[in-house]
């Protein structure tokens, strides 16, 4: 929410609620087809409603007015009280979001995001994660084993151009400094695959 990282710490029969470091707590009441969303000690309300063709969302700010949001085959899209579409654009100073004259503090598809955890997004990225660790074996090898240096070279089939039929010293540091390289990248996409 907010570009703030929530952590569910209770999800009962009747009651979700969020923690974050960085933002207001969040405590979900369910009464369904009615669900109370409250952020900090705002109130807003999600009453969900089954279409011919889709589920609609009505989630109502303490103020009255609301936003109608329709699940069509999993793409929420938003409309507003006179049934136009609603698009909300953001824009930020540093972390700081900057607010609008008309701009909402809580998108509505945030408070729905809150309200219905099905629709939220799973974290971490398996192919990401075997890509890191598969890219950091091999930056470990490459820096740390002159076999496995060699082994590289013998299969680039280097050795049938070239007039040396042993790799050179500065092939030996630059295999090292390439280990070196691609232990950065795979410590940086390792970080990477855990938060998508």
């Amino acid at each position: 929410m907010d570009g703030i990282a929530y952590k569910t710490t209770s999800n009962e029969a009747n009651l979700i609620a969020y923690k974050s470091s960085y933002g207001p707590d969040i405590k979900v009441v369910i009464k369904d087809p009615v669900r109370e969303v409250y952020i900090g000690e705002e109130l807003f309300r999600v009453i969900r409603s089954q279409g011919s063709a889709s589920t609609e969302y009505k989630v109502e700010y303490a103020d009255g007015h609301y936003y109608t949001i329709v699940d069509q085959d999993g793409s929420l899209l938003t409309y507003d009280e006179r049934g136009e579409p609603s698009i909300m654009i953001a824009a930020y100073e540093g972390n700081k979001r900057i607010l609008g004259e008309n701009d909402e503090r809580y998108w509505p598809s945030w408070i729905l995001l809150a309200a219905y955890p099905d629709y939220q997004p799973e974290r971490g990225n398996l192919f990401a994660f075997i890509g890191a660790l598969v890219l950091m074996v091999y930056g470990w090898c490459l820096f740390k084993y002159q076999w496995f240096q060699n082994f590289l070279f013998l299969i680039s089939l280097k050795w049938i151009w070239t007039n040396s039929q042993e790799p050179s010293d500065f092939y030996y540091f630059s295999s090292k400094a390439g280990g070196i390289v691609a232990i950065v990248l795979a410590i940086s996409l390792l970080i990477k695959s855990l938060s998508y």
